[in-house]
């Protein structure tokens, strides 16, 4: 067997029939597995400023981000039909 090998390329080995596993080895070699191959995986990195830029932007644009409790220029009528 080659020396060189990893624990994915043993595993891969033994699965592919090219090695006969050792229970050792093969306990080995799963545990060292995510040591030597980490997973992939997505990291999201979200700034504290994020939501004071968009607000100043919507500032920028004239729009607002919050509905308005007590909006300007409408009248409020309460009469019932």
């Amino acid at each position: 067997m080659d020396e060189e090998l990893d624990a994915l390329g043993y595993l891969q080995a033994v699965y592919r029939g090219k090695i006969i596993a050792e229970h050792q080895r093969m306990k080995a070699a799963i545990e060292a597995l995510s040591f030597e191959r980490p997973k992939l995986s997505v990291n999201a990195n979200i700034h504290a400023g994020f939501a004071q830029r968009m607000e100043r932007a919507m500032e920028a644009i004239g729009k607002r981000a919050v509905i308005d409790a007590n909006p300007r220029n409408v009248e409020v009528s309460s009469e019932k039909d």
